[in-house]
């Protein structure tokens, strides 16, 4: 499959269960890209996306099993116009959810979960949309300033983990927001995921600075 030049770059690519394939395209970070929607290697449509499109989910309704693919738009630093797009079908209208500044992150936690969590940075929130509802239920502020705000997250039981350039991981109740830790990674800590039930987290940047760093902290117990 060729993605016509006159869409644009490929950013983001997501295979829903029935081996259909999303792809997030744009030609200008400023501007409005298109969503690629693919089956077999064959292009079956397209729908515009509003500014900067990024990650893109394949989410499914636990009562119906319907797949929803959920776009983040991160919009124009600064602008206050992130988005969050939800696409049922390419003859369906896109429902577009206000989000803030500079939506970085989407995590779907799967397995019976109905919602995603959306990691604001330049709004300093984590946002949970309820995708049946079509939108947001619940913020988390955290409590970060200036270019320091949350970047990604992923969920360990109950608990919402989310790295921030505050060189910190926090640990959040998903239930209630309330902060129940303050973990270090002992660097400015970006990708994170669960793996054996160890909390992995990748540091892009040192501690308190933008110099690369490529280390890993693996957190054992958490929760604990």
């Amino acid at each position: 499959m060729v993605v016509p030049d006159s869409i644009g770059l490929i950013y983001a690519v997501s295979l829903n269960s029935d081996n259909e394939m999303a792809l997030s395209c744009r030609k200008n970070f400023d501007k409005s890209g298109t969503l690629v929607f693919a089956d077999h290697g064959e292009i079956m449509g397209t729908i515009s996306t509003n500014v900067n499109p990024q990650q893109s989910e394949w989410c499914e309704i636990t009562s119906n099993k319907d797949q929803i693919l959920v776009t983040l738009n991160e919009g124009g630093f600064g602008s206050n116009n992130s988005i969050l797009q939800l696409v049922s079908n390419l003859d369906s209208i896109p429902d577009n959810i206000q989000l803030g500044d500079g939506g970085n992150h989407i995590f779907y936690p799967a397995n019976g979960y109905d919602y995603v969590f959306v990691t604001v940075t330049g709004s300093h929130k984590v946002v949970v949309v309820d995708l049946l509802k079509k939108k947001i239920m619940q913020t988390f502020t955290t409590n970060t300033s200036g270019y320091n705000g949350p970047r990604e997250s992923v969920l360990l039981g109950k608990n919402l983990f989310v790295t921030t350039y505050n060189s910190s991981i926090l640990e959040i109740n998903s239930e209630t927001g309330t902060l129940i830790a303050t973990l270090n990674s002992k660097g400015k800590p970006e990708g994170l995921t669960v793996i054996n039930g160890k909390l992995w987290v990748a540091n892009a940047f040192g501690s308190g600075s933008y110099t690369p760093d490529s280390t890993v902290a693996i957190f054992e117990s958490p929760s604990q």
